[in-house]
């Protein structure tokens, strides 16, 4: 399995987080779509560290997943750290000043990405 969608099927923090765990191992998925499924903070936070730990996934979308800021600066910052990423959504995730700055320096680091929405 290369890509998988799962988008808006109301999965829920603690689904989020399960998701997220079950993908820091996996060496096949390319693509993951898991937008509008109200991750809330917990969730997000949790794809942060899957995003630290997973080296095979190039494109993410986990926008409209009803996360704080500071939720959206800890993912931000391990994108930052992500070189494989090629495609990002935060569609509808709150960016303040603090974390429209890192998406600014995430797109002047990171020559590898095609996609950020």
């Amino acid at each position: 399995l290369q890509c998988l969608d799962l988008s808006s099927n109301r999965v829920g923090p603690k689904g989020g987080t399960a998701l997220a765990k079950a993908l820091e191992g996996n060496r096949s998925l390319l693509a993951l779509n898991a937008r509008n499924n109200a991750f809330n903070n917990e969730g997000v936070i949790a794809f942060a560290a899957t995003v630290l730990q997973n080296k095979t996934l190039k494109g993410l979308y986990v926008g409209h997943n009803h996360a704080q800021e500071q939720a959206t600066r800890i993912l931000v910052d391990s994108l930052l750290c992500n070189r494989k990423l090629s495609g990002i959504d935060l569609l509808g995730t709150p960016l303040a000043p603090g974390s429209l700055h890192q998406v600014c320096e995430l797109l002047h680091t990171s020559p590898h990405l095609e996609y950020v929405a």
